[in-house]
């Protein structure tokens, strides 16, 4: 049963990276500039509206690409413990991290490659090293883990 939950919540990780990777660079761009705004908004709201409509727009441009590359690495990291979980139910503990590694680079590999095909989007190499280091951080945290549970018990 465990196996049969984490499989769901891994396929639909997947299919939303694969649904993101599919729109068009225009719809992402107006998604990333509308939540950037959106956030950093609502942070103004909160400590008392300090900026101004024009500030919030020209910081909102100013971390585009931040947010963007953000997304890549929060995206998979959690792909990455979803990996790390899923095969965690199977009989290989000893290449359990290699594994995982390796899945979340080559579905990195292979969402690039899908960009090629989409309007506007473009696979680039440097998009696998941004995905990676949400990859290694996700290995880490469940390096971790691992280690907590092996020592209590």
């Amino acid at each position: 049963m465990k196996r049969k939950i984490i499989c769901i919540f891994l396929i639909g990780w997947l299919t939303l990276i694969f649904c993101l990777s599919h729109e068009p660079s225009s719809v992402t761009t107006h998604t990333t500039h509308t939540f950037s705004k959106t956030i950093f908004s609502s942070i103004n709201f909160c400590i008392g509206n300090v900026f101004s409509k024009e500030e919030i727009e020209d910081i909102s441009v100013s971390l585009f690409v931040f947010m963007r590359k953000g997304a890549h690495v929060f995206l998979y990291f959690i792909l990455t413990i979803l990996l790390f979980l899923f095969f965690h139910t199977f009989s290989f503990k000893e290449d359990l991290f290699l594994i995982s590694f390796l899945f979340a680079i080559f579905y990195a590999c292979t969402d690039e490659i899908h960009q090629l095909f989409i309007e506007g989007r473009e696979g680039q190499i440097f998009d696998v090293f941004i995905d990676s280091i949400g990859i290694l951080f996700g290995i880490l945290l469940c390096y971790l883990f691992f280690l907590h549970k092996k020592k209590q018990g």
